[in-house]
């Protein structure tokens, strides 16, 4: 949802004429830890997004810029929030969709003061899908110096979030799982689905300097807080009753949903380096180190280096590498400590739990190529139905090819095509 936002803020150069990017992302992923099932059994995923992004300027200071996209994705993990289902539940079993759909869009106002080269940015914007619908408002302020070899920009970002508590199948048509209630009866369609909230709010600062003209710097830092439902209501965990085979685990109540704290803060500290050793390549760093409140750590080390066998054509390698320490509300399936084993009904030993791997200790390799061809005169052009002075010409594609590798065995792939348009004034 920030991706419209930070492209545009960042510039410092209003454009003169319009601009269109049409962008399509396909991912893939396949693993075996999912979280739906307590950490075990298939992760695999597809998803689409097809997105457009509109630049509009309103004149030398002020340009509009609005988004709007859609993911469709399907999980077979979904598929399995219905895995053990009682007669009384087993009406819901076909609302077990393992596809859905989010729609999304956004829009940004910004006017940049001309005389002391400052730009203020006014952001709203929605999205909604199955589970969760929400809505964020933001503001940047950005300071470039009179020659624009600096600049800071301070932002900030504030998301509501509402979610339907969508329960595993074998706490429907109930208003408790084993270790919690909930304050009404929990089925399955629109009408009785209990719902909850979680606000997040996000603080960023950027100062980039120009050292000379082969070096440029950026300090990057993010502050996060969150607060409200923050764990995921059909992630399932399972505890340490001495039984192996889930199935036995679900009739012992050895089975509930994950456990996260209400309140969680996250704080990314970053360094990004473009350094030009040659007219015709550049190499682009990026460090970064974050913390929070769950107890997780990581490092990520990304470099690209794009270079350019002609005007017109750039081709870049990607490289990142990245890895974090685990949460101390992690487990592995089957490991969630209780007082006393095959004691029923099971007391949880610890207040929170997760078997949600993205909350483990894992190290990740993403690596791609990726060119982008714009001629000079761009790849075609077209006039305008109706207009007599305005043409569109198809600036510039983009595409690039990015491998994830990661050591707990989640692997996957992605494939992006960006194609720029503008709509020129025809000269005389």
């Amino acid at each position: 949802m920030l991706f419209a936002f930070n492209s545009y803020a960042q510039q410092t150069v209003i454009q003169e004429d319009p601009e269109i990017n049409f962008l399509f992302n396909y991912y893939e992923q396949k693993g075996n830890h999912s979280a739906v099932t307590g950490g075990i059994g298939t992760e695999q995923l597809k998803n689409m997004a097809p997105m457009i992004i509109v630049n509009i300027p309103v004149d030398s200071a002020r340009i509009v810029n609005v988004s709007i996209g859609e993911d469709y994705y399907s999980s077979a993990s979904s598929n399995k929030i219905v895995k053990y289902i009682s007669e009384a539940s087993k009406k819901y079993l076909s609302s077990a969709s393992k596809s859905d759909a989010r729609y999304h869009g956004n829009i940004a106002y910004s006017k940049r003061n001309l005389s002391n080269y400052r730009t203020n940015t006014y952001m709203l914007g929605f999205s909604k899908e199955f589970d969760v619908i929400s809505s964020n408002i933001g503001y940047g302020y950005l300071k470039t110096s009179k020659n624009e070899n600096s600049s800071i920009q301070f932002k900030n970002l504030l998301y509501y979030d509402v979610w339907k508590i969508i329960l595993p199948g074998e706490f429907r048509d109930s208003s408790k799982t084993h270790f919690r209630e909930y304050p009404m009866h929990l089925g399955n369609s629109s009408t009785d689905y209990a719902r909850d909230t979680r606000i997040s709010n996000t603080f960023s600062i950027i100062y980039t300097q120009v050292i000379n003209k082969k070096l440029q710097v950026a300090l990057l830092s993010d502050f996060v807080y969150q607060y409200g439902l923050l764990y995921t209501p059909f992630n399932r965990v399972f505890f340490d009753d001495g039984q192996d085979n889930d199935t036995i685990k679900v009739w012992n109540s050895a089975v509930d949903v994950e456990l996260l704290p209400n309140t969680r803060y996250k704080v990314p500290l970053g360094i990004r380096v473009h350094y030009f050793p040659v007219d015709f390549m550049v190499v682009r760093m990026l460090y970064r180190y974050y913390f929070d409140d769950f107890g997780i750590r990581s490092h990520t080390l990304q470099v690209e280096i794009p270079v350019k066998p002609s005007p017109y054509l750039t081709l870049f390698p990607i490289v990142r590498y990245y890895t974090q320490t685990a949460s101390r509300y992690f487990y592995e399936y089957g490991t969630v400590p209780v007082v006393e084993k095959n004691v029923y009904p099971l007391v949880p030993a610890v207040p929170y739990y997760t078997s949600d791997y993205d909350l483990s200790a894992f190290t990740n390799w993403k690596y791609g190529v990726g060119f982008r061809y714009s001629p000079l005169y761009g790849l075609a052009r077209a006039n305008i139905p109706y207009s007599e002075k305005k043409l569109l010409k198809f600036k510039y594609v983009d595409m690039r090819y990015v491998r994830y590798n990661r050591s707990d065995g989640l692997s996957a792939w992605s494939t992006t095509i960006d194609c720029g348009f503008v709509i020129e004034t025809k000269k005389e």
